[in-house]
């Protein structure tokens, strides 16, 4: 099943849990398969059906501009990254 991976401010709903396998042939299929296990993630993710602002998807360690869309396999990494700061 592809492993959806959650920033640090989503982990407290998913019982604390770096990533989350679920089923789903899209993105937004897996991300509503981890909400229907963990109400609330899905919150923390998106805003209405958008990315969060600062958030990135990153599919299998590439930018991912299908969104939502992006077709995923059974050993797909779907990350949800905060934007990095430093200096």
């Amino acid at each position: 099943m592809p492993k959806l991976f959650l920033p640090p401010a989503a982990r407290s709903l998913a019982d604390g849990q770096q990533a989350i396998t679920a089923e789903g042939e899209t993105v937004r299929e897996v991300l509503d398969a981890v909400e229907e296990q963990h109400p609330g993630v899905r919150a923390k993710l998106m805003d209405g059906d958008q990315v969060r602002g600062g958030l990135a998807i990153i599919i299998d360690n590439k930018p991912c501009p299908l969104g939502l869309e992006t077709r995923v396999s059974e050993k797909t990494e779907i990350h949800f990254l905060p934007p990095i700061a430093g200096g």
